[in-house]
């Protein structure tokens, strides 16, 4: 009898377990689209109507892909300001892989690069051609501005030296813009910038990978500023009220800091938080021209 009763328990569990496990180790998987017209990045997302977005109920983001013969181009949309964290400051960086696995080995990083007048002239020259002199006294005559820019980094969020890449490839681009409420961002990312830098991901049309989306989190320009208001923080309270004292300054929530406990600090009971970092990994399958 207690034999009986052991089996079906053993068997239950087992049934049990072997439930959980399919639950949990399904992962969702995107169908990216053939493109068959030439895809226009504005960040206004006319050119994704009525195509089919994943949504990510843990940060509130919708997203899609597709892809032509030589770019994969995505769709991120921000459905709630609070989960965009410190992307303004970090960027985004999308990250592949085409094992399978959630390794950050190879990763594109975006992010709004200030730019004098005359950087913004080499760089338009370079990508463009020749400017004419009008258009180029047009751009000198404001004080700087601010462009989409890319950069390849690997796992250890290290850039890829300039040399890595042949000045002939085509880079990333990216564009942002808010709409109704929403933060749109919109990726176009050249099948041979992936290759030209690591030719072992072999990523092309109709293959399978992981594609990983990171944001948010602290540049070392704000992990600086951190740990000096941390420092301000930790001064007796009279030296608030000295002219030798560098006053303390405020954060607004938006990437910036927050006061919280710390265990790594005796010194004070009060130490600064940073901007949460988020990811999440999805699977993509890339299309294939029939």
């Amino acid at each position: 009898m207690k034999n009986t009763v052991l089996v079906k328990t053993l068997l239950l569990f087992s049934l049990i377990m072997t439930v959980s496990f399919l639950g949990f180790s399904k992962e969702k998987q995107f169908d990216s689209r053939w493109e068959v017209a030439t895809v226009k990045i504005d960040s206004f997302n006319n050119g994704w109507v009525g195509e089919a977005l994943n949504f990510e109920k843990k940060v509130k983001v919708d997203y899609a892909f597709k892809n032509d013969a030589e770019n994969i181009y995505a769709l991120f949309i921000f459905k709630d300001s609070k989960y965009m964290s410190s992307i303004k400051n970090t960027g985004m960086t999308i990250w592949f892989n085409r094992e399978g696995n959630k390794k950050k080995k190879y990763g594109i990083k975006f992010t709004e690069k200030k730019m004098s007048p005359y950087e913004l002239i080499s760089f338009l020259e370079k990508q463009q051609g020749f400017i004419p002199e009008e258009k180029k006294n047009e751009i000198l005559s404001k004080p700087n501005y601010f462009m989409p820019s890319s950069e390849v980094i690997n796992n250890n969020n290290k850039s890829k030296s300039p040399d890595d890449v042949n000045d002939k490839t085509r880079t990333a681009w990216f564009r942002m813009k808010e709409q109704q409420g929403r933060v749109v961002y919109e990726f176009s990312i050249p099948f041979e910038m992936i290759s030209e830098i690591d030719q072992g991901i072999g990523i092309e049309p109709g293959r399978s990978m992981k594609v990983g989306f990171e944001w948010g989190g602290m540049t070392k320009e704000m992990q600086i500023a951190m740990n000096r208001d941390a420092d301000l923080a930790d001064l007796p309270q009279t030296c608030a009220t000295s002219s030798s004292c560098e006053p303390d300054r405020d954060h607004d929530g938006k990437g910036g800091f927050k006061k919280g406990p710390s265990t790594n600090d005796s010194r004070s009971g009060s130490r600064v938080r940073g901007p949460k970092k988020y990811c999440f990994w999805v699977n993509v399958q890339l299309a294939k021209n029939q």
